[in-house]
């Protein structure tokens, strides 16, 4: 079964080389035909280097690799950047501005005009985009989450932020704004606890398509929930797309692979599993979906969001 990892990171900073050999080793390891290289030029409250740049270098040195390039966040025009980026050869455009986080640091939101330019841009020339929207719900409640978490600043007081259901809100105005527009929700947006809402979705906006990328969060959710996760997977089959949120530097950081072993695992025995069970500490439900449904989702249904 062909497979892509449409969902990695570059460690930043990280050596071109180390990276490009980590990168092939993964997709040697988990049999992926290629990768999908989502660039993040800024990230946990800060502007990351020359990401755009050492993420072009990445794909000159393998040229099959699958490249989203994200504009800077600096008060310039994201379309002319946009231009540029896929002048450049990007193959769509990451953006993170929808995580709560860089809403409270940078100050962002959809409506913005400079933003809102970029996405009718983006629907008029039917450019694919991959969107990082909102976090997990328990990240406005402190006593849920992990130290590394709020260590990393995601923890979001609801006395100074918007709730989780706003941003939810912001996402459906910029759809109903932009119904044609070719759009990737990472980690299926969060909405995992809320199946039914994201089937209205799915059912209403024909080029939305959901990554389904761990946080391992989601997979707790849609393993408590079963049979209508089942229903869900196997209707939207045909436009859900696989990912595991790898850093390039997994070779030599044994707690990023191991992590994302954990994370290949979790998905696969969700997706193709014959019964539930617990994998590496956490239950994990099983949606039983036939061979052609995992072969769209591993890799068919991110061909055709990227129209190669």
């Amino acid at each position: 079964m062909k497979k892509v990892d449409f969902h990695i990171h570059l460690t930043p900073l990280y050596p071109v080389e180390k990276s490009v050999y980590n990168l092939k080793e993964m997709c040697r390891r988990n049999g992926y035909e290629t990768f999908g290289l989502q660039t993040l030029t800024h990230g946990d409250s800060r502007f990351i280097p020359k990401a755009n740049e050492t993420a072009f270098k990445v794909k000159q040195l393998i040229p099959e690799c699958i490249l989203f390039a994200g504009p800077v966040h600096d008060g310039t025009s994201y379309v002319e950047q946009v231009k540029n980026l896929m002048e450049q050869g990007a193959d769509g455009i990451k953006l993170l501005i929808g995580k709560p986080s860089e809403y409270r640091d940078l100050n962002v939101k959809y409506s913005d005009p400079i933003i809102d330019a970029f996405f009718a841009y983006a629907e008029k020339e039917d450019i694919p985009v991959l969107l990082h929207h909102n976090d997990p719900e328990k990240h406005w409640d402190k006593t849920k989450m992990s130290k590394e978490s709020i260590d990393r600043g995601w923890y979001y007081d609801p006395q100074v932020m918007p709730s989780c259901h706003y941003f939810d809100q912001e996402l459906e105005k910029l759809l109903a704004k932009y119904p044609n527009l070719r759009i990737a929700v990472a980690h299926m947006g969060f909405y995992s606890n809320k199946l039914d809402r994201l089937t209205e979705l799915m059912k209403r906006y024909p080029k939305l398509y959901m990554d389904i990328t761990p946080a391992l969060d989601i997979y707790e959710d849609l393993s408590k929930e079963q049979k209508k996760s089942q229903k869900f997977f196997e209707h939207f089959s045909d436009r859900l797309i696989y990912g595991t949120d790898a850093w390039s530097d997994l070779g030599e950081n044994e707690k990023n692979r191991k992590y994302n072993e954990k994370k290949v695992k979790i998905v696969e025995h969700f997706l193709c599993g014959e019964c539930s069970k617990v994998i590496d500490g956490q239950f994990t439900a099983s949606v039983k979906l036939t061979k052609e449904q995992q072969e769209d989702i591993y890799y068919n249904n991110c061909m055709k969001f990227i129209r190669r």
